[in-house]
């Protein structure tokens, strides 16, 4: 098997809600963040089952926390 290192601030393990707001709030601090999750992010493990899955791009112009509020708020604003 191949290995590739890799560099990166902080690691997150699992891509659940918890990892996923955990990363939006390390990359918005302006630090590189790996995520790493035993299948496809927010279809593994319980999240696919808890909610939607919802996306952040710091580029579409919102804060972590105007999304974090979206997704609390069950996707209405």
């Amino acid at each position: 098997m191949k290995m590739n290192r890799v560099k990166t601030d902080i690691l997150v393990i699992g891509g659940g809600m918890a990892g996923w707001m955990a990363s939006a709030h390390v990359k918005e601090a302006g630090l590189d963040v790996i995520i790493v999750d035993k299948g496809f992010i927010g279809k593994a493990g319980q999240s696919p089952y808890a909610s939607n899955l919802y996306a952040y791009d710091p580029a579409a112009g919102k804060s972590v926390d105007e999304v974090v509020s979206f997704v609390h708020h069950g996707g209405r604003d």
